[in-house]
């Protein structure tokens, strides 16, 4: 092992470290054929059971990064990831869920998978949560909480940053958005929102295997 250098691709040492980024950004950097055999590759330590390598595959199926857009095969391997508590595949889970991709839209479902990556700290899934809230999608209607949870998306999307699909932009958004809600709320309502943000803990991730 050591320092021995390979060829461009996969680091799945680093991916089960959670380097999610690095992963699909070397994925577009190599030849069709290097291609195919780190999805391999990858597919065998996800087929082992690795929770992150499970996600990592999931999300290049659903985005169609270096393979063929699949949504059955995304579906397959983000749920396995998201059964074993992985917050960027519950988050994933969600998104598929909350736009219909593969699977029958079902707010209710986006919402329960949003919200369990929201309780790790994951960013993306906080600010849908949000969303959700402030839209009444598959929770009760509550700018208290849509309120709550642009809050904390906005402390902890950029440590969510380098992850696929997770621009450090992001944060302003998750502000804008608080801020937009704020506006239908009262003086009582906007401190009992920050009351609540600032009660939060973060649930504590799970080990991968």
């Amino acid at each position: 092992m050591g320092n021995r250098k390979g060829k461009p691709g996969f680091r799945r040492k680093s991916v089960c470290r959670g380097t999610v980024l690095l992963a699909l950004l070397l994925m577009a950097s190599v030849s069709a054929d290097n291609q195919r055999a780190e999805v391999e590759a990858l597919r065998q330590a996800a087929d082992r059971g690795s929770m992150m390598d499970q996600a990592v595959l999931g999300n290049l199926y659903l985005h169609g990064t270096g393979i063929t857009q699949d949504y059955q095969q995304a579906f397959y391997w983000i749920n396995r990831a998201a059964q074993q508590g992985g917050a960027f595949a519950q988050h994933d889970l969600g998104y598929m869920f909350h736009n219909g991709y593969g699977v029958s839209r079902d707010y209710q479902q986006a919402a329960r998978w949003y919200h369990k990556a929201a309780n790790q700290g994951f960013g993306p899934s906080q600010l849908g949560m949000s969303v959700m809230f402030a839209l009444g999608q598959g929770v009760p209607q509550s700018y208290v909480r849509a309120h709550k949870w642009a809050s904390l998306a906005a402390v902890h999307m950029d440590q969510s940053a380098g992850v696929h699909g997770v621009d450090p932009g992001q944060r302003e958004a998750a502000i804008r958005y608080r801020d937009a809600v704020a506006v239908h709320m009262s003086r009582e309502e906007v401190s009992e929102a920050q009351r609540l943000a600032d009660a939060w803990q973060p649930q504590s991730p799970p080990q991968d295997r």
